[in-house]
């Protein structure tokens, strides 16, 4: 049964195909370009679909499957001290893994990669009772600090106090606002 099964298979591997593909890996492994090499391969065999060559790759154990790397307990540790401060980009960065690396590890770990700490544009736009672009516009002039970063409370609770004829009372969120100003130090 097992000759007549390979009889059926529409890709055959010889070794010379099994050579060149090695080539291909240990050349990407220098260089950092797999997807350019594969795509030569893919040409010699036009009927053939690229996904045979990364599936042959894998039979040969010149990758993993996704080419993903077991998580340690030390990443798992610093995963969980991150989530819900930092967002997914900077923890990946921090651990040298793939941004969906990260969301999928917090998936499983029935947490979200969604940063809860301070207040993102939309967030302010929604709670001043303004657009979007007025709000990107505070935040682009530096009128909540540094761009680029999650606002925090207090530089809220300072904008308003400061800038307070940037937004229209009648239009703000009242718990919110009222919170924000005599609450926060």
């Amino acid at each position: 049964m097992r000759e007549l099964g390979l009889a059926r298979r529409k890709y055959r591997w010889t070794p010379e195909l099994d050579a060149l593909l090695r080539g291909v890996y240990r050349e990407a492994r220098r260089r950092g370009e797999l997807s350019r090499g594969l795509g030569r391969l893919a040409a010699l065999r036009p009927a053939w679909p690229r996904e045979v060559w990364a599936h042959r790759a894998i039979e040969l154990g010149l990758t993993r499957c996704g080419g993903s790397r077991r998580w340690t307990e030390a990443e798992d540790r610093r995963l969980r001290e991150m989530l819900g401060r930092v967002s997914t980009r900077q923890i990946a960065m921090t651990l040298g893994r793939s941004w969906r690396a990260v969301q999928s590890r917090a998936s499983l770990m029935g947490t979200s990669g969604r940063v809860r700490d301070g207040f993102t544009v939309a967030d302010l736009a929604e709670c001043f009772g303004v657009s979007r672009a007025k709000a990107s516009g505070w935040v682009n002039r530096g009128m909540f600090g540094r761009r680029g970063e999650r606002i925090g409370e207090r530089q809220v609770a300072r904008f308003i106090r400061e800038h307070g004829g940037e937004y229209d009372l009648r239009r703000v969120d009242q718990v919110w606002f009222l919170a924000m100003a005599f609450e926060v130090a």
